[in-house]
């Protein structure tokens, strides 16, 4: 057995992963069934919740080498007329049907200004509840017209993501693109089974306990996960 996942780097407003992550046969006291298709997880919890209450651990296993291609997309703005573009505008992100995602819910950031920094348009993504670690750059595309280019690399979530929508009633003079430019791809076997893809468990009980456990069932004797 290999290593899980490597744990991402820590956020302003995110925890890193858990620390001291375990995995374990089973004792000889389980049926010889049971200990040909299972490991147990330990965990402790991280270094820093990132000022939130920890409420659930996801338990992600994959065949692969990796976890998949991490998505990138840029968003770019555009000057529609008059000098220069100016304004505010939203993101909305819709994870309710993505079977990978790790939340799946509606969510929407704060007004950003046209021009927001790196760091404050990666903090607004962050702080919202579907969106997990990213990484955002921002170059600028025209001087003149006011107009930037941000480039988002999502950490954490697994798959193809859904697209974002952008909010421009508050833009002034331009509009607001989203560019996939690396579409996420899914890792052989993601959390599979013998009965084939299942979901990713969740722990959610007993987190308060050190360290936190968790059983996974179901693996293919044999296979190198």
């Amino acid at each position: 057995v290999l290593s899980a996942k490597p744990m991402e780097p820590p956020g302003l407003t995110h925890p890193i992963g858990p620390t001291n992550v375990r995995l374990q046969l089973l004792g000889v006291e389980e049926s010889h069934r049971e200990k040909g298709t299972s490991l147990d997880v330990s965990m402790y919890p991280p270094v820093s919740n990132g000022g939130d209450d920890i409420q659930r651990y996801r338990i992600e296993w994959t065949t692969a080498v990796d976890f998949g291609t991490e998505e990138i997309r840029t968003l770019h703005t555009t000057k529609t007329s008059g000098s220069s573009v100016s304004g505010y505008f939203r993101v909305e992100y819709d994870t309710r049907n993505c079977l990978t995602c790790q939340v799946r819910n509606l969510q929407q950031t704060e007004r950003l200004p046209h021009n927001v920094h790196e760091w404050d348009l990666r903090t607004a993504l962050q702080n919202m509840e579907n969106v997990a670690a990213t990484t955002v750059t921002k170059t600028v595309l025209n001087a003149a017209d006011d107009t930037y280019t941000w480039t988002i690399t999502f950490h954490g979530d697994i798959g193809p993501l859904p697209t974002m929508t952008m909010l421009t009633s508050d833009l002034v003079d331009g509009t607001i693109t989203e560019t996939i430019v690396t579409p996420g791809t899914t890792p052989t076997d993601y959390c599979g089974s013998y009965g084939g893809v299942t979901k990713c468990p969740e722990v959610t009980e007993k987190l308060d306990d050190s360290p936190v456990k968790y059983r996974i069932t179901g693996l293919v004797p044999g296979t190198q996960y």
